[in-house]
């Protein structure tokens, strides 16, 4: 909001310097990474889009506008994602971050060493067909799961709306029965030791 506060049109904030920039970020994390990666990005699309418009993205494939947003300084698999599903392009890209890749791995979805892009792709196939609505909207209710029950510091499996479908559930539900029937085993052994002690 600062950074668009202060420079309202593409040109001049393509013209500001890196430091300027980062002096309007300064509250952001790696805010002098990131004014450096943004100052760098805007040259690139200025050199081959002079109108800083993103537009002609809307007649490439998903796949290669990806790999087009990729190439510039600071994005990434999420950025990507998020600039085609999350702008006036509206395409059906699959947005994961840090919450939505925890919960498909925890989930089994994904390997558990999976990367952003890995599970990007593999929801990405398993969709096809789905409006970049919907998957937005998939990206929300992951995220919020993730923020709320599936955290990372503590999943609420118990409480989770999915456990019957998730593999870390299951696993947390069959580690929990198991010690509950360790309990079960060691407090009859006392039962039956103490009575063939009297």
């Amino acid at each position: 909001q600062h950074l668009v506060r202060r420079y309202p049109r593409w040109p001049a904030m393509a013209a500001a310097t890196p430091e300027a920039i980062e002096a309007t970020i300064a509250e952001v994390t790696f805010a002098d990474a990131k004014a450096a990666q943004i100052a760098a990005a805007l040259r690139m699309i200025a050199a081959s889009h002079p109108d800083f418009s993103l537009d002609f993205l809307e007649g490439w494939s998903v796949g290669d506008a990806l790999a087009w947003l990729e190439q510039l300084p600071g994005v990434g698999p999420k950025v990507s994602a998020a600039t085609l599903n999350f702008s006036t392009l509206a395409r059906p890209a699959f947005v994961v971050d840090s919450h939505v890749l925890r919960i498909l791995q925890r989930f089994g979805f994904v390997d558990p060493q999976a990367e952003i892009e890995t599970a990007r792709d593999a929801v990405m196939a398993a969709t096809i067909g789905w409006s970049a609505d919907e998957l937005a909207e998939l990206h929300s209710l992951l995220k919020y799961l993730g923020q709320t029950l599936c955290r990372a510091d503590k999943a609420s499996c118990s409480d989770c709306p999915v456990q019957t479908r998730c593999l870390t559930a299951m696993k947390v539900s069959m580690a929990q029965q198991a010690e509950l029937a360790s309990s079960k085993a060691k407090t009859v052994a006392r039962r039956s030791a103490s009575a063939n002690g009297r």
